[in-house]
């Protein structure tokens, strides 16, 4: 029974954090913001990680603590330094959520989520462009991270 319950909690663990993103998306589409005060409270949950992959894989805590940071690093100077080259298009709360993201997924897992996102973005903007003949504004990016998040678990 305890090969079971260790091999099911990351799979309970990544369903939750799933379900949570999918609150941020939908206030993200219907404000178009990422609240401070919601990503202070997803940041025990993020922590929660730790123990949840330390249980899970055996790894030295400190190799777990590493992967974490640099996932968090990750996850936030690339959606920082796409903020500063489009002159403000991504918003500080999706660089926070990307870097709270990489801090549970890690570095290599970030990235993939980040790409698959900016590109269903992209994909999205040019079809709403062609569709109306015109630009779009603003377009909420935690709906693309969830789909992403979703395409990395499968």
């Amino acid at each position: 029974m305890i090969g079971s319950a260790s091999v099911s909690s990351p799979l309970y663990y990544h369903a939750v954090t799933v379900a949570l993103l999918g609150l941020f998306a939908c206030y993200d589409i219907r404000h178009h913001k990422v609240k401070n005060l919601a990503l202070l409270c997803f940041i025990p949950w993020c922590l929660f990680s730790l123990p949840v992959y330390f249980q899970v894989t055996g790894f030295p805590f400190w190799l777990l603590v590493l992967k974490a940071a640099l996932g968090f690093l990750n996850g936030g100077l690339i959606l920082l330094m796409a903020a500063l080259a489009t002159n403000g298009g991504i918003g500080g709360g999706d660089i926070k959520l990307a870097a709270l993201l990489g801090f549970i997924y890690g570095t290599a897992a970030i990235s993939f989520l980040l790409f698959t996102a900016s590109a269903a973005t992209l994909l999205t903007l040019l079809f709403k462009r062609a569709i109306n003949g015109r630009q779009e504004g603003h377009i909420p990016f935690v709906p693309f991270l969830l789909a992403g998040l979703i395409l990395l678990l499968l």
